[in-house]
């Protein structure tokens, strides 16, 4: 272990809290998880969905009707018309997406492209990637469809929590859907490619890992995902132990040097502490510009899908249709609660020199992993330690290749010296 010690009022001109915008009911981007599917073909021993504490899904339907897509077609194409919006990204999620029947899968496709011709419509889908053969391949292909494969690794470590309901391990069938992929887009009938989301298990070797995933299956995009606990399911000693995992993960980016390999959180931190103010400043006004909403199988609109362990954040009573905005959805008792209950950082995030950047852990670990029943959301992230030692590697990096510290310091928020342990 080594500790590295911060003196922000050394390093240059240090980061004011930015002025807040007006407060607006416009968006110029939804984004929302669409439950096509509340029924899965596997049964992964940490799956937030089903295991998560939240059991709506047995009230809904297991598969999203023809009505519902035209509801939610027709409250998407409302709000986007009302608030002048000019981007719609849809991720159908499940349970499993693919276990949508592939006529009904079509006719939602294009039934949510008619209703928003006038923007610009993005559609992606989180997938196991099992289902997949070549009737499949022609429908992703047909609607330029963004894919994320879940894979946790190599086939030992995979199959050890991604496991079907007979027990069996998922790694071949997963791979083997992803090898149909890989054929489409090189033979140019995909335009798109596709990503790797990867639950982190604290226990595997992440050099390992990202080796596997980079030199045999071939793949550059990755999504690391720390497990969706909250404060009330895991303690910040156990949380700790993923800290030397995402340490080397960094370590060996650096080390690749490959700019075809994209690893979403190092991307996202680093690109705020190199553009300093400026950016900062960007990505918060395009923070309040943007939307991330989940609607069920039933068309029933709720918070972000990860965040349902916040009750509050689900159970709305607001059905998706023309005849209801986004505005009314938001301005709903609970997801009013909900939106307020966010914005409370934790006490020790206002005296922290990255809180700009971590923004109380959201950008690595999302919001959940700060919540506890007793205070919401007004916690640090159980996972802060680790999201530290991420950033002062980080910073090391942006150093090692010529950002000045005047600009990293831009972001920093004034403190006194913030000692942090970093993996050795």
């Amino acid at each position: 272990m080594q500790t590295v010690a911060i003196k922000v009022r050394d390093i240059g001109r240090k980061a004011a809290t930015p002025p807040a915008a007006p407060v607006r009911r416009t968006w110029s981007r939804i984004e929302l998880f669409l439950k096509v599917s509340e029924r899965c073909n596997i049964e992964c021993t940490y799956c937030y969905f089903f295991f998560g504490g939240d059991t709506s899904f047995e009230s809904h339907p297991a598969y999203i009707t023809q009505k519902t897509i035209v509801g939610v077609a027709e409250f998407l194409a409302r709000t986007a018309r009302e608030s002048g919006v000019d981007e719609v990204k849809i991720d159908f999620h499940g349970g499993e997406p693919m276990m949508l029947k592939k006529h009904r899968f079509e006719e939602m496709c294009a039934t949510l492209q008619q209703h928003l011709s006038f923007v610009t419509l993005t559609l992606s889908m989180q997938t196991n990637a099992m289902l997949i053969d070549d009737d499949w391949v022609d429908l992703i292909a047909k609607y330029d469809i963004g894919i994320g494969v879940s894979l946790d690794g190599p086939r030992e470590e995979n199959d050890e929590h991604r496991i079907d309901h007979k027990g069996r391990g998922t790694y071949d069938r997963t791979v083997a859907g992803m090898r149909m992929l890989q054929a489409a887009r090189a033979a140019g009938k995909m335009r798109r490619g596709f990503g790797i989301i990867c639950v982190v298990d604290a226990k595997r070797d992440a050099r390992r890992l990202l080796s596997h995933f980079v030199d045999e299956l071939g793949v550059n995009d990755f999504t690391f995902a720390l497990p969706m606990m909250s404060r009330d399911t895991m303690s910040e000693a156990d949380a700790d132990t993923y800290t030397k995992f995402m340490c080397d993960l960094v370590d060996m980016w650096v080390e690749r040097n490959d700019p075809e390999i994209r690893i979403g959180f190092v991307d996202q931190l680093l690109g705020l502490l190199v553009r300093g103010a400026d950016g900062l400043g960007y990505s918060n006004e395009e923070q309040r510009q943007r939307t991330l909403f989940t609607i069920s199988s039933n068309g029933e609109l709720g918070g972000q899908d990860d965040e349902r362990i916040a009750s509050y954040a689900f159970g709305t009573g607001a059905i998706a249709s023309g005849a209801f905005g986004l505005s009314d959805f938001y301005a709903t008792p609970p997801l009013a609660k909900y939106i307020e209950a966010r914005k409370e950082l934790g006490a020790n995030c206002a005296t922290c020199c990255w809180q700009h950047v971590c923004k109380g852990g959201e950008a690595v670990s999302g919001n959940v992993q700060r919540y506890s029943a007793a205070n919401g959301f007004a916690n640090h992230s159980v996972y802060c330690r680790t999201i530290q030692a991420v950033l002062v590697k980080l910073t090391e990096f942006a150093l090692s290749k010529g950002v000045p510290f005047e600009k990293l310091a831009e972001v920093l928020v004034d403190s006194d010296v913030v000692e942090e342990p970093v993996a050795a």
